[in-house]
């Protein structure tokens, strides 16, 4: 996945606006980068990684500007090219977190078991064709952009899903498909 933006106001705003949250395979290392609108009591990011996109290892933190109600371009480099995800937690100064992500490694060619995801940008249904899956269990998870779990099936000797989408709202959602021997998530746009 490349990028992803927040929308929608709220009574309580969040302290901080995150408009995108990607990563670029270089000759070097992988960069990690992240942009923001404004911050409100921002203290620091911490950048984490994981194999699995479930157990997850610090990497390193990036200060924060604190409160800003300008565009902030951040950037970690990491040479971990063994991770098959990364993702970003926000901290406030009152220890409060936020996570965003996770988003695959551009330098990791993952061996893909999800074959098809449709549509994309999605309305009222996902469809997800799964390969090998005709006698294999296994779990799909569903995401709001803070990481907050919305949805979680277990299924069977099925190669053909469909989710109803009908109760969520518009924005972006991770979608993480767990096998016993893979784990995988992708990014879902709602419009």
């Amino acid at each position: 996945w490349s990028n992803f933006g927040l929308g929608g106001g709220s009574v309580n705003p969040l302290p901080v606006e995150m408009l995108e949250f990607f990563a670029i395979c270089t000759s070097q290392n992988i960069e990690i980068l992240w942009s923001t609108a404004s911050e409100t009591n921002s203290s620091h990011f911490v950048v984490e990684y994981s194999l699995d996109a479930v157990n997850w290892n610090y990497l390193g933190s990036v200060r924060a500007a604190g409160n800003s109600n300008s565009l902030l371009n951040y950037k970690f480099s990491s040479n971990q090219k063994e991770a098959a995800y990364f993702r970003l937690i926000q901290v406030d100064f009152d220890g409060k977190e936020a996570i965003y992500g996770p988003i695959l490694n551009p330098c990791k060619d993952v061996s893909k078991l999800l074959t098809k995801v449709y549509p994309n940008p999605f309305h009222q249904e996902i469809n997800l064709i799964v390969d090998d899956a005709q006698n294999e269990f296994f779990v799909i998870e569903i995401f709001d952009i803070n990481g907050r779990i919305l949805e979680r099936k277990e299924f069977s000797n099925q190669s053909h899903v469909v989710l109803s989408t009908q109760n969520y709202s518009e924005g972006v959602y991770s979608l993480r498909l767990i096998t016993h021997s893979k784990t995988e998530v992708f990014k879902l746009i709602k419009q």
